[in-house]
C-alpha cells in the first residue's frame, strides 16, 4: 500500500531530469520526506 501511495505522489513528475529537483522541493514537507523514504526502499528492494 506504501509502494502504491508513493508511486502516486511520485507520478506527479517522474521526469528523470527533474526528479532530483522535485525531491529537494518536497524534502521539506515531513510527511513526504517519510514517503521517500519507503519510496528509495522500495527501489532498493526491487
Amino acid at each position: 500500500m506504501i509502494f502504491v501511495f508513493s508511486f502516486r505522489l511520485y507520478s506527479l513528475n517522474i521526469d528523470k531530469d527533474s526528479n532530483k529537483f522535485y525531491i529537494k522541493e518536497l524534502h521539506q514537507n515531513k510527511i513526504v520526506s517519510f514517503i521517500l523514504m519507503q519510496f528509495t526502499s522500495v527501489v532498493k528492494f526491487s
